[in-house]
């Protein structure tokens, strides 16, 4: 009777223990074999392929019907079977990727990762070793949080603390383990699930590598919590860790140094550098410009849902081609003197924008994501800036790589100290 009472219920005992180690109460968690999100994106990818491809077909099976009622109206529907092509392009990239490589698995050391201490461990790959391979490696802890925008609420995220750096690749028994360590400062959030509309934390590690003929690239969201343990068989720091093999280009090559002496410099970012890029996003405004133009002037009197999706397309491609104009015609000039730092922003030469901070007033020189990358991506450009007052004056722009944005980053920290 009495070890009837006194036994415990298995279920029991794993809520007694997922209180103190919130981390066992996720599967994917448990037994410290994390899996990257390969597979859940290449399902969602060939999900929404196939949700878009649908539409398409009922699309086609009414065009006819819209051409007669609305007439070039119609038109519009050939937004669906291009998005449809966009996603159909992406699954099968990712499907080639996940083919290649795998799903990819990550063992901790400690686990789980320990918020005051380190986040360290190693990366399992489907590759053969070969000798200096390089892979970019990158943690970050991202806040997810409903903002109420006239009564609805809007799901947002934002990137709270990040650091990038290198691994460490050995040869494993199959394929490569790919070694990694960050300290984290004990002043950061835990890992915190909640329902969709909730604030939560979450923390992802980033792969990337760097070989031409290799193009994995992989995410892990991993647990971090409170503690002060310290990886048990890895002692070097990824945001310290210089490969070897790495080619460090020359600074010149990096940023367009116009002139530099032992007191000043003058880094200049002439207009029509990004015309290519440019002239892309003004192809791709010009589609639903020219129809919103092209229904609005054979249908003037068309009614309010004429007019309103002549119009919806009209502004959509005028905001393409202004965004298209504006980087096609924008320059920079950044001038580093005793005095301080000026960074100015011209149109067509006219200045649109100075911004200037005496030398004795300047912050940390720190880097964001550029305006064509992705936060979550480490193949994205980096921006740099000096903080002033918690206001970020631009540096340099379109910063590739996580090797040539240490080497700026120092740069600018000896000019400017």
């Amino acid at each position: 009777m009495s070890s009837k009472l006194t036994k415990s219920h298995p279920k029991q005992a794993l809520s007694a223990e997922s209180k103190t180690q919130p981390w066992l109460s996720k599967a994917e968690w448990k037994n410290n074999r994390i899996a990257s999100t390969a597979k859940h994106n290449l399902w969602l990818l060939w999900s929404l392929t196939l949700v878009l491809s649908l539409l398409c077909v009922f699309l086609a099976f009414r065009f006819n019907q819209v051409w007669n009622e609305h007439g070039m109206v119609a038109l519009l529907l050939a937004a669906f079977p291009l998005a449809a092509f966009v996603m159909l392009n992406q699954s099968i990239k990712a499907s080639r990727e996940w083919l290649s490589y795998g799903t990819s698995t990550l063992t901790l050391d400690p686990f789980p990762a320990s918020i005051g201490g380190d986040a360290a461990g190693y990366i399992h790959l489907e590759l053969p070793y070969v000798s200096g391979q390089i892979f970019e490696i990158r943690l970050e802890c991202v806040h997810h949080y409903a903002e109420n925008i006239e009564e609805n609420k809007q799901r947002k995220s934002s990137s709270v603390w990040q650091q990038q750096g290198y691994a460490r690749v050995t040869q494993a028994a199959s394929g490569v383990a790919v070694a990694f360590r960050f300290q984290i400062p004990a002043y950061l959030p835990a890992s915190k699930d909640g329902n969709i509309n909730d604030s939560r934390y979450s923390w992802h590690l980033y792969l990337k590598s760097r070989m031409s003929s290799d193009h994995l690239d992989r995410e892990f969201i991993i647990p971090a919590f409170p503690g002060s343990q310290t990886s048990s068989s890895i002692n070097f720091l990824s945001v310290e860790e210089q490969p070897e093999s790495l080619h460090e280009r020359t600074l010149e090559s990096i940023l367009p140094l116009r002139q530099q002496t032992a007191s000043s410099v003058l880094v200049h970012y002439p207009i029509l550098r990004n015309l290519p890029d440019s002239l892309g996003t003004a192809a791709i405004g010009t589609i639903p410009l020219l129809i919103g133009i092209f229904l609005f002037n054979k249908n003037p009197d068309g009614g309010f849902s004429i007019v309103l999706m002549s119009w919806g397309a009209i502004l959509l491609g005028a905001g393409f081609s202004l965004s298209a104009l504006y980087s096609a015609l924008n320059s920079l000039k950044v001038e580093i003197n005793p005095e301080g730092v000026r960074s100015t922003r011209f149109i067509l030469g006219i200045p649109l924008r100075s911004r200037f901070v005496a030398r004795q007033h300047i912050g940390r020189i720190k880097t964001n994501p550029g305006s064509c990358s992705n936060a979550q991506k480490l193949t994205g450009q980096f921006d740099v800036y000096v903080d002033y007052q918690h206001k970020l004056i631009l540096l340099a722009e379109g910063v590739t790589g996580e090797a040539d944005r240490y080497q700026v980053v120092k740069w600018f920290e000896q000019r400017l100290k």
